[in-house]
């Protein structure tokens, strides 16, 4: 395994779809508690196991620019927008590593998401091109993830210094608790204007959303 010494770059997929305050703590989270240099968002265009956006490339991209704006180390990536199609991540990773080809990628997962990595595209080889980094929130979803497959286990590192000291390959688990909200969640309050969301939403993304009238929402 080849070894560096550079600080790695996260990054964190996603339909964005709305991008909200979990989102960001997240990030921010990784970015404070890890040797990253910075994170970078990665709004898909279609994604490939999940339900079809509700919003245009173009919104989710607008939304996700204007919730990172104010925040020092996290950039926005749009090569998935601009790819266009089915966005597969193990593409996504290859084409982020002729890029950097001597620096760390940190691929930032949820425990779901990792649970259910076996469901995407060429997932084996997804190690050969990035690090991942699993959330876990509390004792059950670490429990799920001591039960992993003999592969991830022979990935395993409990030493952070390894994403810097490595390319790829290294698999590392970081707890914390994120906001308990979803974007599912968040454009069903839209639609029936439930509850305010601006402990949920950047307070820019909540603006575009009723300026462009995005998720139900009119012009009142």
């Amino acid at each position: 395994m080849e070894k560096t010494n550079r600080q790695p770059i996260g990054i964190l997929g996603g339909t964005f779809d709305p991008i909200h305050n979990g989102h960001i703590q997240i990030a921010s989270i990784a970015l404070e508690q890890l040797p990253l240099q910075k994170i970078q968002f990665m709004p898909c265009f279609q994604p490939s196991h999940r339900e079809q956006p509700q919003t245009s490339s173009t919104d989710r991209l607008a939304m996700v620019k204007l919730a990172i704006e104010n925040h020092p180390g996290f950039e926005i990536d749009d090569r998935e927008i601009k790819r266009r199609g089915i966005s597969y991540m193990i593409d996504t990773l290859k084409s982020l590593r002729n890029d950097y080809p001597q620096i760390p990628l940190c691929l930032i997962l949820g425990t779901d998401a990792f649970n259910h990595l076996a469901q995407w595209r060429d997932w084996e080889q997804l190690i050969n091109y990035a690090h991942l980094i699993v959330i876990f929130r509390d004792v059950q979803e670490r429990s799920q993830l001591n039960s992993m497959t003999d592969w991830a286990a022979s990935h395993l590192t409990h030493h952070v210094d390894d994403l810097s000291c490595y390319l790829q390959g290294k698999i590392y688990y970081l707890a914390m608790k994120p906001i308990p909200i979803s974007a599912t969640e968040i454009r069903d309050k839209i639609k029936t204007r439930s509850k305010d969301l601006k402990n949920e939403l950047p307070e820019k993304v909540l603006d575009y959303i009723k300026t462009h009238h995005l998720y139900g929402t009119n012009s009142e």
